[in-house]
């Protein structure tokens, strides 16, 4: 899938030169808040008894570059590259220690976009797509310390996401675009040492994603 977005986005960076009314390339930036579901963890603590510890909520940014291309009825391609922070925090009942885990990945994403209305200033919209996250770093936060996972995390992250958001055409006929997504994981984030300790995971992220596109139309000629 890589290869295929590669291909995409060099297509569009040629293409828009050529026909500005199909394309429209540009920047994003996103905040929200990240975790990991499937399987918590149980760990034992020094004197035998059992620590329930369960995923919560860490802050995460983004930011990448898009680009987008008009179909018909309404319909777009979507593709983008970006850097993502996922990962998560540990909420621990006892014995004090919450450690932050911090994954940063480089997405490589392909989906559909579909316009609710014919309006050509202000548009809502729906997205699906599918996306290849690779690691680039994996460290455990604490509060004094940190330390780096990346032996013990998996590689390739799949996963799918969902958005639904508005495109705000500008006077210099540009886009504003602004959306709310979801992206979920199907691997385990964590191998190694991690698991054989009895933690597991799959990213799960919610956010605000904020982006300027130049170039394009609503509508095909």
């Amino acid at each position: 899938m890589r290869r295929l977005l590669y291909i995409l986005i060099l297509t569009t960076t040629l293409n828009c030169v050529k026909a500005q009314s199909l394309w429209k390339v540009g920047i994003t930036y996103s905040y929200g808040l990240s975790t990991l579901y499937g399987n918590k963890s149980n760990n034992n603590s020094d004197n035998g008894t059992q620590l329930q510890m369960k995923y919560a909520l860490k802050s995460s940014i983004g930011t990448g570059i898009k680009a987008e291309r008009f179909l018909k009825n309404n319909y777009l391609i979507t593709g983008a590259f970006s850097y993502t922070q996922r990962g998560a925090r540990f909420d621990v009942a006892s014995g004090g220690y919450s450690p932050r885990y911090k994954l940063d990945y480089l997405d490589v994403s392909l989906g559909i976009k579909k316009y609710l209305n014919n309006s050509e200033t202000v548009k809502p919209y729906l997205g699906l797509g599918i996306y290849e996250a690779t690691m680039l770093s994996a460290n455990r936060l604490d509060v004094y310390s940190g330390t780096n996972l990346i032996r013990d995390v998996q590689n390739i992250d799949y996963g799918f996401n969902a958005n639904v958001g508005y495109d705000f055409k500008t006077k210099r006929e540009d886009y504003v675009q602004v959306n709310l997504f979801y992206s979920m994981g199907f691997n385990q984030v964590f191998k190694g040492l991690i698991t054989s300790n009895g933690i597991y995971g799959k990213n799960m992220l919610l956010g605000v994603q904020l982006g300027y596109l130049i170039g394009g139309q609503t509508k095909k000629e």
